[in-house]
């Protein structure tokens, strides 16, 4: 730990050529490697020197160290600046962790951050007190202190909602550019975990996302599909999702899903769920609406 003393202690730029130049892949601050290191600097590293030094330098995992330029150019430092984090977490809920060690990547070669582990390590390492790192549906998240990694998806997941509350229809490519710290992977599950009125359309094979809302159903779509599970029910029929499909398609007069682009099944099951009459309470099941049970609630 640095003493107040150390702190005003400046590290010999000497010292840093050397190390540079010949401890590029990285240095161990043991005592073999820093009598090599002394002889090439010329003089004696005290204790002092050495701990201002440790505490300048990226460790790695495997007890390498090294110097902050050699671990990132300018470019990728201002990147991953704390203040650039903290508005982007502020912006979007959270971060992907691995898009931004993309981005990270993308701007300049490192010669000492070989993976994610590598790259959360770093990010601790250059900006310790404002982040935190969790895991939701399975991806590594960035996040603000004292929020837990479900709230975070939570809070990232609203401001989708809203995204797409305020534009309508949106394709998938358009709400990356605007999420840009999100993945297509997280995207999906975001709205598929978080959200139950965002549908996902196909339109002339483009993903798109809108609220169910913004679909503008019929109005009577609700009476047409209480009328289709009476039918169910009546005619002892298994509640599958083609059976609901065709009966409402049957009802209506024209095929439910091509008329409003509703490409993936979830999507077509949340209309369902919300269109449904509150008397009957079902849950989605193995691709059939079944009614609610207590393992349910």
């Amino acid at each position: 730990m640095l003493t107040p003393a150390d702190e005003d202690l400046e590290i010999p730029e000497q010292l840093l050529d050397s190390i540079r130049q010949h401890y590029a892949g990285g240095l161990r601050f043991e005592s073999t490697v820093l009598r090599l290191l002394e002889d090439h600097v010329g003089c004696v590293l005290d204790n002092q020197i050495l701990t201002k030094l440790r505490c300048a330098m990226f460790q790695r995992r495997d007890g390498l160290f090294f110097l902050r330029d050699a671990v990132a150019n300018e470019a990728q430092r201002s990147a991953v600046a704390g203040d650039v984090i903290q508005d982007a977490l502020n912006q979007y809920g959270c971060i992907v962790l691995e898009t931004l060690f993309k981005q990270f990547l993308a701007m300049g070669s490192s010669t000492c951050i070989r993976d994610l582990g590598d790259f959360a390590d770093y990010l601790t390492w250059e900006i310790p007190c404002s982040i935190r790192f969790g895991r939701v549906m399975n991806i590594k998240i960035i996040k603000n202190r004292g929020l837990s990694a479900s709230a975070a998806a939570e809070a990232a997941a609203e401001k989708v909602v809203h995204t797409l509350e305020q534009h309508g229809c949106v394709t998938e490519g358009e709400l990356l550019e605007w999420y840009s710290y999100y993945s297509v992977e997280f995207l999906r599950k975001l709205l598929d975990k978080y959200t139950d009125n965002i549908v996902q359309t196909n339109i002339n094979d483009i993903i798109c996302y809108q609220t169910v809302e913004s679909l503008e159903i019929d109005s009577a779509f609700p009476a047409v599909l209480n009328a289709v599970m009476d039918d169910v029910r009546r005619l002892s029929l298994t509640p599958s999702q083609d059976i609901i499909h065709a009966l409402i398609s049957v009802r209506i007069g024209y095929h439910f899903r091509d008329a409003y682009n509703i490409g993936d099944d979830r999507s077509f099951q949340r209309i369902v769920s919300l269109y449904a009459s509150a008397l009957e309470r079902r849950v989605w099941r193995a691709r059939c609406f079944v009614e609610e049970t207590e393992e349910d609630v």
